[in-house]
Order: structure tokens, then C-alpha cells, then sequence
């Protein structure tokens, strides 16, 4: 996920970020991967969430509300990858960027 966050910094040449925020409950661990917007004052639109314990996998992904069990890493990346190219995470980062 901290891959993702750099390599959306790059291809906006900065004008968004991402960063990955941990929050431990109990029983599981969850992180939110957010767009951060600095020329929207630094406007945060939470794009998707990944719940683990302590094992790591599987693991749940919540995006748009719909959750996902993911048993490995080449499926969080292959669950990743649509998500970054889903049509309406597209128009998100598009209308960020437009500001």
C-alpha cells in the first residue's frame, strides 16, 4: 500500500499524495489509504480500507462500502489495481487534480 501512495505522488507530479493511517482495535488492525488533496486544503477522501489481525491474511478490503476477503498478496495488489482503475476512483482523482 505505501508503494501506491508513492507512486500516486509521482504520476501527479505531487499535486495529490496518499498516505496509509493505522489504527489498532481490538482483536484486528485496520488501515485507510487516503488521497490527500494539499491545493483543497488539504482535503482527505478515504479511498479504501484493509482489516487484518495478526496473521495478515486473509485479510478484508472495504471499498465503496462492499467487502472483500483477500487470501494473499497477489490479491490485495490484483484487489488494488481495479481499485485504482475503477471508473469512479478515475473521476476522483481527476476532479482533485482539477482544482
Amino acid at each position: 500500500m505505501e508503494e501506491q501512495a508513492v507512486l500516486l505522488k509521482e504520476r501527479t507530479s505531487g499535486k495529490l499524495f496518499a498516505r496509509v493511517v493505522q489504527d489498532n482495535n481490538v482483536g484486528f488492525i485496520s488501515f485507510n489509504f487516503q488521497i490527500v488533496a494539499p491545493t483543497v486544503g488539504n482535503y482527505i477522501y478515504s479511498l479504501f480500507q484493509v482489516l487484518t489481525n495478526i496473521d495478515a491474511y486473509p485479510l478484508t478490503m472495504i471499498y465503496k462500502d462492499e467487502k472483500s476477503e483477500v487470501n494473499d498478496e497477489d490479491e490485495l495488489k490484483l484487489k488494488m489495481k481495479e481499485i485504482f482503475n475503477h471508473p469512479d476512483t478515475i473521476k476522483k482523482i481527476s476532479t482533485l487534480l482539477s482544482y
